[in-house]
């Protein structure tokens, strides 16, 4: 799955005449654009239609348009936002601590990455293991109490238990709710009274994530959690 920035597209189109898909891009990380923090993209602003983009020649140059309506993806503006919301920064620092991590490498940018990247990554995978585990009585349906999504989810991501999602499963949406709250959860009270201070969505700490569990799920998290350093458990589960 592509995602794309707007914004960049229209930079790419302003400045040179043709646009460009970034390598980057084709990840599942970043979810906001590192230049211009806004979310990620992948469907038409239009009609909504998810097709892969299109290129056109125009008199200036390649654009990008969509399959369906043939409207161009690039836009000087998104919705009207000229300032990046407090929600996009702090998951673009988690990002950032997320993504250096992956390269063996300490981040002091986020809390809870300072303790190195082997155990940052573990807690942001037992994290997202949390939060992508099915609430008992919905079937195949991943359902989660904690960002209030509701989608189907394919059995090969929870069948058999050692398989589980990553966020390049999911749609760029959806993806954006499930690491702002692995972010909510990992960093804290701190970065939680940020995100609550600035947006009207409730994010919840571990204590409450918790009893949504079933009681294996539940054993399984303890297990997990037991294995993370003390500063770590410190940090996530303070003052819950």
């Amino acid at each position: 799955m592509i995602t794309f920035c707007r914004l960049c597209l229209w930079n790419d189109f302003i400045t040179d005449g043709n646009e460009y898909l970034r390598v980057k891009w084709m990840a599942a990380l970043p979810t906001i654009c590192p230049l211009h923090r806004v979310p990620m993209e992948d469907s038409c602003n239009f009609c909504s239609a998810w097709e892969l983009p299109i290129s056109v020649r125009t008199s200036r140059g390649f654009r990008f348009v969509c399959a369906d309506c043939k409207r161009p993806f690039a836009s000087p503006q998104i919705s009207g936002k000229i300032t990046p919301s407090p929600e996009n920064i702090v998951l673009l620092e988690f990002e950032t601590a997320f993504g250096e991590a992956l390269k063996n490498q300490r981040s002091l940018r986020f809390p809870g990455a300072s303790i190195g990247p082997r155990y940052f990554l573990q807690m942001v995978e037992d994290l997202f293991w949390l939060l992508t585990r099915k609430t008992v009585g919905y079937g195949r349906l991943f359902v989660h109490h904690l960002h209030r999504t509701v989608f189907r989810i394919a059995p090969r991501l929870y069948y058999p238990p050692q398989l589980r999602p990553w966020p390049g499963d999911f749609d760029a949406q959806n993806r954006l709710g499930l690491l702002s709250h692995t972010a909510a959860l990992a960093g804290g009270r701190s970065i939680r009274e940020q995100l609550i201070l600035a947006s009207a969505r409730q994010y919840y700490g571990m204590t409450e994530a918790l009893t949504w569990l079933c009681s294996s799920d539940r054993s399984n998290l303890r297990q997990r959690v037991e294995a993370w350093p003390q500063i770590q458990r410190n940090t996530v589960f303070s003052a819950d």
